[in-house]
């Protein structure tokens, strides 16, 4: 299933790089890896990455307060029946404490095929909340399904509609276990209203091949002046995804993939248990205010150099050696020696291919220079030492892959240490827009 969500909500490799230049500009990552470094200082550059992100939260720490919000907590609290797969999305969203990630969430999980094991006729009914007996009571409906609730934590009038439709796209698909089978959707529509007014709008559409396997999607949550989208392609054997949120019309966030493909069907990407049986190549493009992260990643060729190192066997170092003689001493020595040996080879190849088949930069959009790029090197963890059976010890390497920011002063620095140093006015940002969720 790691290969199927992979492809289908994401549209990118295992490890989330990317690939050939797409056919849609929104993920055209080729000339921003040619773009000139900038010559800033490390902390100019931080600096700058840090306001970024500052204006990015700004523009969203008012998702929490708004009304659509708060009626779906309402809705919440009221242990709603779990019958509806996009009704349950929305309430996702009241129960998820990261509002903005939950609300993105959502929009991609209803524009996949959802599992569902009834018609879509089935699914309706008119749900009404009972304040007396804190119970829903249940009209039948042919067309819709809605949910008729206080809009307020502990109300008892019942001013606020949660309804969904759908229409039905006449293809059923069948599950990876090949037990269950579910109807698809072409469309389905959605709104929360409060009294007359209309705080939320659900729209999403979507088109198939004949197995169920998506063919285009396209779903949008509006609340207020915020939207969030995902838009998604597959045709022609590449994949192109774009998720995304506006405010007032302007793009605040945007994160975009494409994929070159293998030729598949819904059976072989359920059954693929390699990223590169479905993916020859990915992109990626994140932009966030100025800064667009660009990333690539050519899966065929990385998976080709990847080298099948061969581990020690036990038995070929002690299967013909008495414990607890010379022989045995040195033979334990012997072995461990050869899994560090093995270890740092795997590591030494895995950071040899990284380096040449995956890119990734960030960007400054306001002067079209590259702040930082990655590459990857060998580094050694905290040395562990195992009691050996003569009384001594052997310290194991413990090699790992490192990737490190490289900028255009030179300087190259481990990318979880300038991640975890300087930004402090944006964590205390972040602290305060989170801590509304408590």
């Amino acid at each position: 299933m790691k290969i199927y969500q992979l492809v289908l909500v994401l549209g990118v490799c295992l490890f989330a790089f990317s690939c050939k230049k797409s056919k849609d500009e929104t993920t055209d990552t080729t000339d921003l890896f040619e773009l000139p470094y900038n010559k800033a200082s490390v902390e100019n550059n931080k600096a700058f990455l840090e306001k970024e992100g500052r204006d990015f939260i700004k523009k969203i720490e008012n998702v929490p307060d708004l009304q659509a919000v708060t009626v779906l907590e309402a809705l919440g609290d009221l242990n709603t029946p779990d019958i509806n797969y996009e009704a349950r999305q929305m309430l996702n969203i009241s129960r998820k404490s990261k509002k903005v990630g939950a609300v993105l969430k959502a929009v991609a999980e209803i524009n996949k095929p959802s599992k569902r094991q009834k018609g879509l006729n089935e699914l309706y009914g008119i749900f009404t909340y009972n304040s007396s007996t804190k119970e829903w009571d249940k009209a039948a409906s042919s067309d819709r399904l809605s949910f008729i609730f206080p809009s307020a934590k502990n109300g008892t009038v019942n001013d606020a509609n949660l309804t969904l439709t759908y229409k039905s796209s006449g293809i059923q698909a069948t599950s990876a276990n090949g037990e269950d089978t579910y109807e698809l959707p072409s469309e389905i529509s959605g709104d929360l209203k409060v009294g007359s007014a209309t705080v939320l709008t659900l729209s999403s559409t979507h088109a198939y091949y004949s197995d169920g396997l998506p063919k285009t999607t396209d779903t949008k949550i509006t609340m207020d002046e915020y939207s969030f989208s995902n838009v998604f392609k597959n045709e022609n054997n590449i994949v192109d995804e774009v998720l995304s949120i506006k405010k007032a019309d302007a793009q605040i966030f945007e994160f975009a993939v494409n994929s070159n493909n293998k030729n598949f069907n819904l059976q072989q990407l359920q059954d693929a248990e390699e990223v590169n049986d479905i993916l020859s190549s990915a992109n990626s493009l994140i932009t966030i205010g100025n800064i667009k992260i660009a990333m690539w990643a050519d899966i065929d060729q990385y998976v080709a150099n990847r080298q099948d190192i061969e581990y020690p066997d036990w038995y070929d170092y002690f299967g013909n050696v008495e414990y607890d003689t010379p022989a045995y001493f040195a033979a334990e020595k012997q072995y461990y020696q050869a899994q560090d040996t093995a270890n740092v080879r795997d590591a030494r190849n895995e950071a040899e291919v990284m380096q040449k088949y995956t890119k990734a930069v960030v960007v400054n959009t306001q002067t079209s220079e590259i702040i930082s790029s990655l590459e990857y090197a060998v580094k050694y963890g905290e040395e562990y030492c195992l009691p050996l059976s003569d009384g001594s010890e052997y310290c194991e390497l413990d090699p790992y892959l490192d990737a490190i920011s490289v900028f255009g002063d030179g300087s190259k620095i481990d990318f979880e240490t300038f991640s975890d140093s300087g930004f402090e006015e944006l964590k205390a940002d972040y602290e305060d827009f989170t801590d509304k969720f408590k």
